[in-house]
């Protein structure tokens, strides 16, 4: 399991990742769910350029505790599953 940096609960979160530069978008799905696995959100999946993309959730402010997502790659009748990535989700000071 790969733990990212804590974010602010209310932040935008992006993450960018990079494939091998035949990936398309359409490929791509990716989910964030609590530690129960109830869906809080699902990524937008933006291309920035061949093979690498920015999933992004603009508001966190539902988000709790510590939640997980991974990215999906579904392509040929293969489908791929990124390892889960652990994200801590910290109060925001300033509101």
């Amino acid at each position: 399991m790969t733990r990212l940096d804590p974010i602010k609960r209310g932040d935008t979160f992006s993450l960018v990742a990079t494939f091998d530069t035949t990936v398309q978008a359409a490929e791509l799905r990716s989910e964030v769910r609590d530690g129960a696995g109830s869906l809080l959100d699902t990524c937008t999946i933006t291309p920035m350029t061949d093979g690498v993309f920015q999933f992004m959730v603009n508001d966190t402010s539902g988000w709790r505790g510590t939640v997980y997502m991974d990215i999906r790659r579904t392509y040929g009748g293969i489908t791929e599953t990124s390892d889960t990535i652990e994200i801590p989700i910290v109060r925001a000071i300033t509101l």
